[in-house]
């Protein structure tokens, strides 16, 4: 073979091998953008996710993680061909706001909410009848049931009806302080038993037990302190304070009752969570954090549990958020 045939072979040999990696090329496609949870409270994580596909040979895919327009984190993801493979990235953000999150050029929107407008629990106030339900810590066995339908006689479901009930409620139980240590772990029936009320849960978990018993679709709200949560966020209270309510449904509207006071508003707008009713210990009222059947459905089975919610709002409070409602208070006889 002539030097002008091998330099030839030579030259041919190179070119294929320059045009052969273009035949067999990686093609990435990315789909689904997902934000898991798309609402989170300040310093809380979401999950941002996003499919990479291969529809050519085996490669690395460089996926970059924008947040309105900032990259933050980069991920080099190798998919076969043929298929597809998964991305994810945790993000969390300490300011209020809506975030635009990019990867590799597909968008969405990531919203960071303060403690107080984060709502943990939604309540459907359409369809009072779902509130007739008992839940695992508000079910009245057979015994109880029987045993306090011999003790309260009620003849129509008025507000006549949620006043005998309540004054019941009151002269039926002895009353001393557990310390907080029995929050989301007593049961209606265990209350029974022991004809006792260790503190507000317990008023409030006897109330809506009995009160769906005769009838009227009931809720518990577990709440924060206004003027505590503000004098926390400025270290200045160590404690805590919150108070249980009960929402009644009473002649097709729903009102708000004390657990403990019988201290009660008729006027009452269920999907504003601040409640201006005040005792000695809370000068500002209540903000709403948590409402469901019993303590257990709206996820509190230890007081550990309740401490961290309170703190999460105490973190994000601030006074400028709140509209006060001008409610009238009454007390029931």
């Amino acid at each position: 073979m002539n030097k002008l045939a091998i330099v030839c072979i030579i030259v041919l040999t190179t070119i294929l091998a320059a045009i052969a990696p273009s035949c067999a090329e990686a093609v990435f496609e990315l789909s689904n953008l997902t934000i898991s949870p798309q609402e989170v409270e300040t310093g809380q994580s979401a999950t941002i996710s996003v499919d990479i596909t291969n529809t050519g040979a085996e490669g690395t895919c460089p996926v970059i993680l924008k947040i309105d327009g900032v990259q933050t984190d980069i991920q080099n993801v190798t998919v076969g061909p043929g298929a597809t493979q998964q991305a994810s990235f945790t993000v969390t953000r300490e300011d209020v706001g809506s975030y635009t999150v990019e990867i590799n050029g597909l968008a969405a929107t990531l919203k960071v909410l303060k403690s107080a407008e984060f709502k943990t629990v939604h309540i459907d106030y359409g369809n009072p009848e779902l509130y007739l339900a008992s839940g695992t810590q508000s079910s009245l066995n057979e015994k109880y049931s029987n045993e306090i339908g011999t003790q309260i006689r009620i003849e129509n479901n008025d507000m006549k009806g949620v006043a005998e009930i309540f004054r019941w409620k009151q002269g039926y139980f002895r009353t001393y302080s557990a310390g907080g240590k029995l929050v989301g772990k007593t049961t209606i029936n265990q209350i029974m038993e022991e004809k006792a009320l260790s503190g507000c849960h317990d008023h409030g978990l006897v109330l809506v037990s009995v009160f769906r018993k005769y009838g009227f679709p009931a809720i518990m709200v577990d709440t924060a302190g206004i003027q505590w949560a503000w004098d926390y966020s400025k270290g200045e209270q160590e404690g805590f304070m919150g108070h249980v309510f009960v929402e009644v449904y009473v002649n097709n509207n729903w009102i708000l009752i004390n657990s403990t006071s019988g201290e009660y508003v008729e006027n009452y707008d269920p999907c504003n969570p601040v409640i201006p009713m005040t005792s000695s210990d809370e000068g500002k009222g209540y903000f709403a954090l948590l409402k469901g059947l019993d303590p257990e459905d709206y996820g509190i089975t230890s007081i550990q549990q309740l401490k961290e919610h309170l703190k999460a709002f105490a973190k994000g409070v601030k006074p400028v958020d709140m509209y006060f409602p001008q409610y009238e208070i009454r007390r029931l006889p």
